[in-house]
């Protein structure tokens, strides 16, 4: 036995051309059923599988032609749905891809925020102490007159 082989669309057609070919030979009125009948008993059973192999071919080859076209539509709307799909995956993938651009955007701004306020900080405690130091001089002099001024005499 060989190897059940695919049918193409094209060849659907030629097989369900072939089929009504042989329903219209053999069903061919009176003309091709009298030189059949008058054969006798083993030519209505041929007449007869003849019959019944035209029509599997022609039901055959209509079924093919139904699910080839049912096939089809099933592959085209597959497609669609591909199609969408991968719209969605690539929006996705831009809209992550700006949120990931702009997380880090701010985080270099606040990285330089954090740079620039730890300066400024760092500015204002150098100030505080040269305030400070400049406080003492005040201060000494403030206690040394409370010493002198106050108390023990």
């Amino acid at each position: 036995m060989g190897q059940p082989r695919q049918v193409q669309a094209g060849q659907l057609a030629e097989n369900r051309l072939t089929a009504f070919a042989i329903t219209a030979v053999i069903g061919n009125g009176a003309a091709g059923r009298g030189i059949i009948e008058g054969e006798g008993l083993t030519m209505e059973i041929a007449y007869f599988v003849i019959m019944a192999v035209g029509t599997f071919v022609s039901v055959i080859s209509l079924a093919g032609a139904a699910f080839s076209h049912w096939r089809k539509k099933q592959d085209r709307q597959f497609e669609a749905f591909r199609e969408a799909m991968n719209e969605m995956v690539r929006e996705e993938r831009e809209n992550r891809r700006d949120s990931f651009v702009h997380l880090r955007d701010r985080m270099d701004a606040l990285e330089s925020r954090k740079s620039s306020a730890g300066k400024e900080v760092e500015g204002r405690l150098s100030r505080i102490e040269g305030e400070l130091k400049g406080i003492r001089t005040t201060m000494d002099k403030i206690q040394q007159w409370f010493i002198d001024n106050a108390g023990g005499k």
